[in-house]
C-alpha cells in the first residue's frame, strides 16, 4: 500500500515563540497630560544669582543712606528748596525776606531762576496817598542752596517800586517795561498796608531742570497783626479795615480791572481788589 503523507502546517509566525518565556516587549503610550521635567539650564541659574546679588546691594545702599539720613536729619536725594517767610516784617522796607532750605543731606540744590510773583501789594506813602498793584513779578536770579541751616531769600521789590526826586513814582525795571506817575504823586516813605506773593522757578537736578512753586504767603494776617498766613488764603469779605481813614487812592496797575469812578469823581476799588487769590 502506498504510504501515506502527512501535511504539516506551517508555523504561524504572529504567535508568540514556542518554547521560550521571554515576550518581545511592547510599547506603552505616556498618559495624556503628562509631561517631563528638563533640569534647569545652567546659564539661567548664573543669571538669577546675579540679579540677586544685584538687588541685595542695591538694598544695602539704601538702607546706608537711611541710616546715614536719619542721623543727619536730611534725606539721601536731591530735593527743591523749602521757602518760608521769616516771623515779621518792616512795614516801612520793601526787601521781604525769606528762608529757604535745603533738605537733602548730601547733595547741593542749584536753582537756576526764581523770581517773586506779587499778587498783590497796597502801600501808602507819608500823606496818606495809597496804591495798589497787583499781578507782577520780578526776578531774583540764581543761587545755590548747601545742605544744612536755611539761607537768606530776599525779595527786593524796592528795585521794582521807587519813587524818583521830583515825587513820581517809577513801577518796573529801569531797563525794562515801566510804568510812571505824575510828579508829586507820592512823597517817601512807603508803608506795605497788606500783600500777598509767592515765589517759583526752577532747580537743576543731574542737569535736568524741575520747577518749584511755593506756597502764598500773605503780610500781615490782620491790619494790627503782624503775622504771617502761609498756605491757602482764606476769602476776606471786609475789604474796607484794610483802607486807612482819610486816605486817598493815587492809582492801581494789574492785569485785572481793579478801581472805578463814583458818582462825585472819585476813584475807588472794585470789590474784590483787595483780596488776595487763594493760592495753594
Amino acid at each position: 500500500m502506498p504510504t501515506s503523507r502527512s501535511r504539516h502546517k506551517k508555523p504561524d509566525r504572529r504567535s508568540p515563540i514556542q518554547g521560550s518565556s521571554r515576550e518581545i516587549p511592547r510599547l506603552s503610550k505616556a498618559p495624556s497630560g503628562s509631561s517631563q521635567l528638563s533640569p534647569p539650564r545652567p546659564r539661567l541659574r548664573k543669571w538669577a544669582i546675579r540679579i540677586a546679588k544685584i538687588c541685595g546691594a542695591v538694598a544695602a545702599i539704601f538702607g546706608l543712606a537711611a541710616s546715614v539720613s536719619a542721623l543727619s536729619g536730611g534725606l539721601p536725594w536731591p530735593t527743591g528748596p523749602e521757602i518760608h517767610p521769616h516771623d515779621t516784617v518792616d512795614a516801612l522796607s520793601f526787601v521781604l525776606p525769606f528762608m529757604v532750605t535745603n533738605k537733602s543731606a548730601w547733595f547741593n540744590t542749584y536753582v537756576a531762576d526764581s523770581g517773586c510773583r506779587v499778587n498783590l501789594l497796597y502801600f501808602m506813602d507819608a500823606d496818606n496817598h495809597t496804591a495798589l498793584v497787583r499781578d507782577v513779578k520780578f526776578n531774583t536770579g540764581a543761587f545755590d542752596i548747601p545742605p544744612g541751616p536755611p539761607i537768606n531769600y530776599p525779595c527786593d521789590a524796592a528795585k521794582y517800586i521807587r519813587i524818583l526826586s521830583d515825587g513820581s513814582m517809577v513801577i518796573g525795571f529801569p531797563y525794562g517795561q515801566l510804568m510812571k506817575t505824575g510828579p508829586d504823586a507820592f512823597h517817601p516813605p512807603l508803608t506795605i498796608l497788606k500783600m500777598c506773593l509767592w515765589i517759583s522757578g526752577h532747580y537743576r537736578v543731574f542737569g535736568i531742570a524741575a520747577p518749584f512753586t511755593s506756597k502764598m504767603f500773605q503780610w500781615p494776617a490782620e491790619p494790627n497783626q503782624r503775622q504771617w498766613i502761609e498756605g491757602r488764603i482764606v476769602f476776606d469779605p471786609d475789604e474796607a479795615k484794610w483802607i486807612p481813614s482819610g486816605s486817598k487812592l493815587v492809582g492801581a496797575w494789574g492785569l485785572r480791572k481793579l478801581t472805578t469812578i463814583s458818582q462825585v469823581g472819585d476813584v475807588k476799588l472794585l470789590p474784590g481788589a483787595l483780596q488776595c487769590d487763594a493760592g495753594s
